[in-house]
């Protein structure tokens, strides 16, 4: 079993919410980590997270993730999302 890898990454895009086969909503984001590597984070149950976990798109985060195991792709991870922790110093306000 993967062990989990401590990210800091800024939210650039989360997918509209879809049904998942647990019966959740799940949602995939995508991020940066600071050392510029794309990272692909799905499932996100984004609805269940509570208020202060609740990031937003530009949003810099920490959290925790594994590598996904049905996924490829380099840039694929699980989402630990007890461990997602929003950082102060939001980029960009798009009101």
């Amino acid at each position: 079993m993967p062990h989990p890898e401590s990210k800091k990454c800024l939210i650039v895009v989360r997918t509209y919410p879809s049904p998942a086969t647990s019966g959740n909503e799940v949602s995939c984001t995508a991020a940066i980590t600071e050392d510029g590597k794309w990272l692909r984070l799905f499932p996100v149950s984004y609805r269940y997270l509570s208020e202060d976990q609740k990031f937003q798109k530009y949003d810099w985060i920490k959290c925790l993730v594994t590598k996904a195991k049905t996924d490829n792709r380099s840039e694929s991870f699980r989402l630990q999302e007890n461990s997602i922790e929003v950082l102060p110093g939001h980029l960009y306000s798009y009101k």
